[in-house]
């Protein structure tokens, strides 16, 4: 998904060149979702799309932080929480 989304974020709305970004464990023909990515590309749409994309990666990338600590402090069991 991520390449995908970064894709049309670039400008890049061309249906059969992003169908071929989806992922292998998706079992619908290349010729579907080359169908469900056509459509009009929307300036609002894509403001929509950016802002939502962009509040992800933050997200995962204070998951990742969070995941760093967890494995970096001391007495932390495998759900992240310390022991008293």
């Amino acid at each position: 998904m991520k390449i995908s989304v970064e894709a049309i974020l670039a400008g890049n709305y061309n249906p059969k060149q992003l169908a071929k970004f989806r992922d292998g464990r998706c079992n619908a023909p290349e010729e579907k979702i080359e169908e469900a990515l056509t459509g009009n590309y929307r300036e609002d749409m894509l403001y929509t799309l950016e802002s939502a994309y962009e509040t992800y990666k933050f997200f995962m990338q204070q998951k990742e932080q969070c995941d760093l600590q967890d494995t970096a402090s001391p007495g932390s069991n495998d759900s992240g929480r310390t022991r008293a």
